[in-house]
């Protein structure tokens, strides 16, 4: 096998492979990027690298019409130039990716790198030329395709051997029976005083239904009486109780 047969341009999709029946004279491959540029004081303009583009391919080519033009590199295998159309024109109509293959080679047999990319066709054309009739001269535009679909990820959980729940008893808080708070109405009895300290006694309650405005917590000396009823006096906490 010659090295004009050996490299080719090939198309792939659903299993099925096609080559192209005349290698194009050029097969331009672009990728691009789209870095963003700055400047910066006391450096001036600085570039940040970003995520490479999608890489494009545009070529032209021939599809001969005779099955025995010298050109044809499908020996054995002439498709005739509908065959290429079709298939071309039914991928762009339903939108679907294949994959664009070229093989490479140098002169001397020797292989070069190749590129296998998934693409779908961004444009695609076909025309006759006068003198040449059977021949069709076309020009494909590929863009770069990337599977943006979401992953199925099967998720295997650990057996868990299936044990009688045990019943917890939660403990009963316990409730003071009578937490006096600021706020709180309650049932004063026994001797009021002017002062939290015991000055000047001027009272004495008697079941007497009022609110708490103050309480001293933690009484110094002499604060005997740490718990102001309403406006009118102090009396001990051993004298209320809550209404």
């Amino acid at each position: 096998m010659n090295v004009a047969t050996k490299y080719g341009v090939y198309f792939r999709k659903d299993g099925i492979t096609i080559r192209l029946p005349v290698n194009p004279e050029e097969l331009p491959i672009e990728y691009p990027t789209e870095n963003n540029r700055y400047n910066v004081l006391d450096l001036g303009e600085i570039v940040v690298p970003r995520t490479p583009k999608l890489r494009q391919v545009s070529f032209e080519g021939v599809l001969p019409g005779d099955p025995d033009d010298p050109l044809i590199q499908t020996v054995g295998g002439f498709k005739p130039p509908e065959f290429y159309i079709n298939f071309f024109k039914e991928c762009q109509d339903k939108k679907e990716p294949l994959r664009f293959i070229a093989n490479r080679y140098h002169e001397n047999g020797g292989a070069i790198f190749d590129t296998n990319i998934q693409v779908i066709i961004e444009d695609f054309d076909a025309k006759e030329k006068g003198g040449e009739t059977g021949d069709f001269y076309y020009t494909i535009s590929l863009s770069e395709y990337r599977d943006f679909a979401p992953q199925k990820v099967n998720i295997v959980l650990p057996k868990v051997s299936a044990a009688p729940a045990k019943a917890v008893a939660t403990p009963q808080r316990e409730v003071p029976n009578n937490v006096i708070n600021v706020g709180d109405e309650v049932i004063a009895n026994g001797k009021y005083w002017y002062s939290s300290w015991g000055a000047k006694p001027f009272g004495t309650a008697n079941n007497k239904r009022i609110k708490v405005t103050r309480i001293i917590q933690n009484p110094t000396k002499g604060q005997d009486y740490p718990v102001l009823i309403g406006v009118w006096g102090w009396v001990k906490m051993d004298q209320l109780w809550k209404a």
